[in-house]
């Protein structure tokens, strides 16, 4: 029940209050929701000491080439194993990590060959201090299950109050990366919990199971360790009228950025959406052109159609068949030409765990820059830049949004400016807001749909 109100989720039992000092899990039967496999039975947790130190949400690629933060639940051989190409056995397991797609990126597997046994499972912790459970809390992770005989991944839930099963996948998923964001309901007075991965091996050797690209969102963190507030008037939910007025330009950013021009959109009716955003549909919607041709984003799908920049393929299916958008800078655009496209949220509500995520590829010899901005009725402000050659491959970008009372309706414009010759495309795909974007209210009326798996709702 990800999502669902707390009296609608599962029953906890009474327990004093939750301290920082050594998180200790009791043994407990785990509540298995009826939509989970009934045949999961209670794992058996180890108490870990909490770092000190602010809520951490950066996400966890392994590429660093060990496990740290995660710890083990268990002594080998029951463990997840770190490894990074091909996995050893045929026809099960990743060719390459989700990060970075090749064989120089790290992931986590748990390996099915012997001395492995049927239903064996192996366990991992990530411990998380300094947080609130509530609106805007999720874990997400990337997750690769394929072979004739894969078993079952589950995701828990420990606190002090006992455990909970979040999420759990049985059998083979196909030989891809799997993206699941899965929501955790607010729970009073925990301040540290963990979030166990455990895997179960199947019959055979062909039923590895891999993680990569571990996080917890932004909504996670206390308020307190937040972005400041910035005071303002209030905001109504009508027409969103965005003036054209100087953007405030953050020191970090780049000075030479001007303000753009924006299009007023009027919002439309209904729940504010959270989901991402692939192009898979092969169009542009929910998304707006914030001009007229030629100086608009492209939807496309394959390799680009020029040499030595561009993508080679989206970054959600990572092949010819799924769409991403593209700025194309061969003629007749030219150097510092623009294409803008704008997001329009409504009955959105920023502030802690409000985020933009999108991946971006920026790779040519001559690639200038792409900025992000968020514009309300109270003005535009830039939230993230980035200029320059970033290399051949897909980067995940997580912008907060700081807290700005009564806004209740925005646009997220993405602006692309060209270099000064055709090696400079500039790409955007999977964009999403985090569920911290969407009112309270709004939040816990999703019971029906507490987990969004690879952009869809299941």
């Amino acid at each position: 029940a990800g999502c669902c109100i707390e009296s609608a989720a599962t029953a906890k039992p009474t327990a004093t209050a939750v301290t920082s000092a050594t998180l200790v899990i009791p043994e407990i039967p785990v509540a298995v929701p009826t939509t989970a496999d009934p045949s999961a039975t209670a794992p058996k947790y180890t108490a870990i000491t909490p770092r000190t130190g602010m809520c951490s949400i950066r996400k966890h690629t392994f590429d660093n080439g060990d496990f740290a933060p995660f710890v083990h639940n268990a002594a080998p051989p029951n463990q997840w194993t770190l490894h990074n190409g091909r996995s050893p056995s045929r026809d099960t397991g990743p060719d390459a990590d989700h990060t970075t797609g090749n064989a120089t990126g790290y992931y986590i597997y748990m390996e099915a060959s012997h001395p492995t046994k049927e239903n064996d499972t192996v366990q991992i912790l990530l411990n998380a201090e300094g947080v609130t459970p509530g609106p805007g809390c999720a874990v997400e992770f990337w997750y690769h299950m394929y072979g004739r005989t894969v078993n079952t991944l589950n995701v828990y839930l420990n606190t002090s109050h006992g455990s909970s099963l979040l999420w759990s996948r049985k059998g083979n998923q196909g030989d891809q990366w799997h993206q699941a964001v899965v929501y955790i309901t607010k729970r009073s007075g925990v301040t540290n919990f963990q979030v166990m991965f455990e895997a179960i091996a199947g019959s055979d050797y062909q039923s590895d199971i891999a993680l990569d690209d571990i996080s917890l969102t932004a909504g996670c963190c206390i308020e307190s360790a937040a972005t400041a507030k910035p005071t303002a008037t209030a905001v109504t939910s009508a027409t969103l009228v965005i003036p054209e007025i100087p953007v405030a330009v953050p020191t970090t950013a780049d000075p030479s950025a001007t303000a753009p021009k924006y299009t007023a959109i009027t919002p439309r009716t209904g729940m504010c959406s959270i989901r991402k955003h692939t192009f898979d549909n092969g169009d542009f919607a929910p998304f707006v052109h914030n001009a007229a041709p030629p100086n608009q984003w492209r939807l496309h799908r394959g390799r680009v159609r020029s040499r030595g920049t561009g993508p080679d393929a989206d970054h959600t299916t990572r092949n010819a068949t799924g769409y991403y958008i593209y700025m194309e800078t061969s003629s007749p655009t030219k150097a510092n030409d623009i294409a803008e496209v704008l997001l329009n949220a409504e009955g959105a509500s920023t502030g802690p765990g409000c985020a933009v995520e999108f991946w971006y590829h920026m790779y040519g010899r001559t690639v200038n820059t792409l900025n992000v901005y968020l514009n309300t009725s109270h003005g535009s402000s830039l939230l993230w830049s980035k200029k320059g050659d970033q290399g051949n491959q897909w980067h995940q970008e997580i912008v907060n949004i700081a807290k700005r009372p009564g806004v209740t309706n925005l646009q997220v414009m993405f602006e692309g400016l060209a270099g000064f010759d055709f090696t400079s495309d500039i790409a955007l795909d999977d964009i999403s807001l985090t569920v911290g974007c969407c009112m309270e209210s709004e939040i816990e009326s999703y019971c029906s749909v507490p987990v969004i798996d690879h952009g869809i709702y299941t």
